[in-house]
């Protein structure tokens, strides 16, 4: 029991908080001394019983190394594995109840297993020696593993219903788990066991290699002093572990306290176990745990913090509130020869018997846990209900970032381009309100008017990749069908008109997530009220359109919107309101005349088959370019010559340039142009003229921006860049077909009503549609290929 010596009131408590609270300190020693060495042991077990509740259970981890202790030690055939081996045992049996207490120690029982190898493995380093001394360590590590070791257990006992299956699970568990402990026993984790070996022996190398020389009676003779260290640093090193502090983690909040270790040090081992956590724990920022140790005072050296026991509360005070500049690593306190006991600090010891560390109960140590767990189940049904009840179940995100799928409601393909480009959310809202306003028309009887589905199909979005830089082509056609889609519903509430509900389909840039999207359409029903009855958009002549409108949208009608391939609609039924191809090649071939009769160098794409290919084709047809003047160029961009282009703009003059490839293509050669100084080193502009491929881009504005050599915003110095459009602006060109399209739809729809009733097939609708005459509802012929009287040239930049 500790004595009731005066200043006891108020050390103990400061020793206390060490223990109560885990303070962020550097590592100390608190050493006792005193004449009477059993003064000194005395206030080691008199501070150990206070780490213990009545009921003799611990409240603190602790562990005591006195004379029994050591003298087990001694006893044992290797001293100092059996010292530290019973310090972690002592630890491990004295964690407080709901802190954690399977405590495995796995460094300290790793090294172990090192020095206890003896006799199961040979001592020389080969590779059949280093692969005993492996197998050895996993065994043991294996041992400590209970899911493991049942695997091993159960598949050789022959308890699972199948041989088979029992191999399977060994193989399973230990193959991997094996290969993982080989790849740890190198890791970061374990570099302090080599910096030991190196500093001690200077052998270098990989675990297996080294320990191999620490074995007992191994080739190295006596390294006990190097093993000492090797387990005293790997127990410091795994109850650091333990102690770290984890917020989410109930057990680890529970750990507010500081392990203690004490020690006896008037015996020589105990004395050599100080010096070696002093060594030990010298370059760490925080204490693992704290030591007391009785010591003799002719151990004490000259240059440590000695204080008397009635004086030692300030020293120590600084201590641990760290405001001592020079932070010692060592405190002695000096216990007095002759004393008479301090009434007060008997009282204090009569009333203040245990430590109570502040450590949080049961469920305020579970209170993080669960909050985060409510707060992530609650996260990941709101993000489940609005993906899967607000609209978004029929999307995906491709690799690109692009969101595609279908949207009807509380979702969004939400990719916002530029402020002069129409927002696609904006679009987005207003076809919802529109949507809403069909919800709520009612008919005489005051029940909801019969209404259809039609689906705008097409790349609504771009990648954010270079060289993709034009706006999504299809943004434009939207917003024409959007309005087209509102005055269309404020006509039916008082007319014969069906009213229209509004899909969004995005198929991604290019049409990549075109074919998943198309089935997804493909699925919805489209026989009846609120059903499916056109599809219109696409806004693409490309193989993969063809495949889809082929394949998944076979016997859904479809009204393709600013596409021009005559090839896309030579054999099956799809309706395009665009001019085709030839009537834009017919309108080029007039430019040119118009010009001064001049002739054209064609820049196309040899591999774009139904739109840049067939375009030139159609252009060669009204004798337009030819094989010496016509430049090909893929999507890739990857083979163009600059000196091809260069002899075009040299010829410029009297063969014009025409370039008849995609937004993007078109870009990359305008650019490419202004680089070169045969195009842009010119007395006079050059005129240019870039098919319906670049009305988008045109669309949003930037031409003059895009291709002006000095960035004054003066393409005009160099360039006089026009355009084929179906307007007198680009907007209005894509807007006007958008347009078309959802009036196409429209009118086939109230004709198959007509014709089949309420529950007609949307198949029904491709009848009416070749049934349509366009002068009688002012629309534009369907798959037009001499149309080229709506085909204007209008100049850009």
């Amino acid at each position: 029991m500790l004595k009731p010596v005066n200043g006891m009131q108020f050390v103990l408590p400061l020793i206390d908080h060490i223990v109560e609270t885990k303070p962020s300190m550097p590592p100390l020693v608190i050493a006792v001394t005193s004449a009477d060495p059993a003064d000194s042991k005395l206030f080691v077990d008199g501070y150990h019983d206070r780490l213990r509740d009545i009921k003799d259970r611990p409240l603190v981890p602790s562990a005591r190394v006195g004379a029994i202790t050591l003298a087990m030690a001694r006893a044992a055939a290797e001293p100092d594995t059996a010292l530290f081996d019973e310090i972690v045992n002592q630890l491990r049996s004295s964690i407080p109840s709901g802190a954690g207490r399977r405590w495995r120690a796995e460094q300290f029982a790793l090294c172990l297993d090192v020095f206890q190898a003896a006799g199961h493995v040979h001592l020389t380093e080969t590779d059949a020696n280093r692969d005993e001394l492996l197998d050895w360590l996993y065994k043991r590590w294996e041992g400590r593993r209970k899911l493991l070791s049942w695997a091993k257990r159960v598949s050789a006992s022959g308890e699972l219903p199948s041989k088979v299956l029992g191999f399977v699970i060994t193989a399973l568990l230990q193959g991997p788990s094996r290969w993982l402990f080989a790849r740890r026993l190198n890791s970061r984790k374990l570099q302090w066991f080599g910096e030991h070996v190196v500093k001690a022996t200077g052998l270098h190398g990989d675990f297996i290699g080294q320990a191999v020389y620490l074995l007992p009676d191994g080739m190295l003779g006596d390294v006990r002093t190097l093993r000492r260290r090797i387990l005293f640093d790997a127990l410091l090193r795994d109850v650091a572990l333990f102690m770290r502090r984890r917020r989410f983690f109930p057990h680890r909040r529970r750990r507010r306290w500081t392990p203690v270790l004490m020690i006896d040090a008037h015996e020589s081992a105990g004395a050599t176990l100080v010096d070696l956590y002093d060594e030990l724990s010298s370059d760490r920022p925080a204490m693992p745990l704290l030591v007391i140790a009785a010591m003799p005072e002719e151990a004490v050296a000259k240059d440590e913090t000695v204080v008397e026991f009635d004086a030692a509360a300030q020293p120590l005070r600084e201590l641990v509130d760290q405001q001592n500049a020079r932070q010692p690593r060592r405190i002695v306190l000096r216990l007095p020869a002759d004393f008479e006991p301090d009434p007060v600090a008997r009282n204090y010891l009569s009333t203040h018997r245990l430590v109570t560390p502040k450590v949080p109960g049961r469920v305020s140590a579970l209170a993080p846990l669960v909050l985060t767990v409510l707060l992530l189940l609650a996260s990941s049904g709101f993000a489940a209900y609005r993906y899967f009840g607000s609209g978004c179940a029929d999307t995906k995100v491709l690799d690109s970032g692009e969101r595609v799928g279908v949207i009807e409601s509380g979702c969004s393909f939400g990719q916002p381009y530029a402020d002069d480009v129409p927002h696609l959310s904006d679009l987005e809202n207003e076809v919802f309100e529109n949507n809403a306003f069909v919800d709520s028309l009612r008919g005489e009887d005051n029940e909801p008017l019969y209404y259809r589905e039609v689906v705008f199909f097409a790349p609504l979005t771009r990648p954010d990749i270079v060289g993709r830089t034009a706006p999504p082509n299809s943004i434009w056609q939207l917003q024409g069908a959007v309005r087209a889609q509102r005055e269309h519903n404020n006509t039916a509430k008082n007319g014969n008109l069906v009213p229209i509900k509004l899909i969004l389909a995005n198929s991604g840039d290019r049409f990549a997530g075109g074919a998943w999207v198309a089935a997804k359409i493909a699925a919805r029903p489209h026989a009846g009220q609120g059903e499916l009855a056109a599809v219109i958009g696409i806004s693409q002549s490309r193989q993969e359109v063809r495949d889809v409108i082929l394949g998944n949208l076979k016997g859904i009608p479809v009204i393709g919107a600013s596409m021009y391939g005559s090839a896309m609609v030579a054999k099956y039924d799809i309706s395009l309101t665009a001019p085709l191809n030839p009537a834009f090649a017919a309108t080029i071939a007039t430019w040119l005349r118009e010009m001064g009769d001049k002739k054209g160098a064609v820049v196309y794409d040899p591999d774009d088959t139904y739109f840049s290919a067939e375009l030139h084709s159609s252009l060669r047809g009204e004798k337009v370019g030819s094989e010496e003047s016509d430049i090909k160029v893929s999507e890739k961009m990857s083979e163009v010559d600059d000196e091809k282009i260069g002899v075009m703009c040299e010829h410029a003059d009297t063969r014009i340039p025409i370039l008849v490839g995609r937004a993007d293509q078109t870009i990359a050669i305008l650019s490419r142009m202004k680089n070169l100084a045969t195009c842009a080193n010119r007395k006079n502009p050059m005129a240019v003229l870039v098919g319906p491929g670049m009305i988008v881009e045109a669309a949003a504005g930037k031409p003059g921006e895009s291709y002006d050599p000095d960035g004054r915003g003066q393409a005009n110095e160099w360039l006089d860049l026009y355009l084929t459009s179906l307007a007198n602006t680009a907007v209005g060109s894509e807007t006007s077909t958008g347009n078309d399209a959802f009036r196409f739809a429209a009118e086939a729809i109230k004709d198959a009503r007509s014709a089949g009733g309420p529950t007609f097939d949307a198949i029904l609708v491709q009848t009416s549609l070749k049934q349509i005459v366009p002068q009688k509802v002012s629309l534009p012929t369907l798959n037009d290929a001499k149309g080229s009287a709506r085909i204007q040239v209008i100049k850009i930049g």
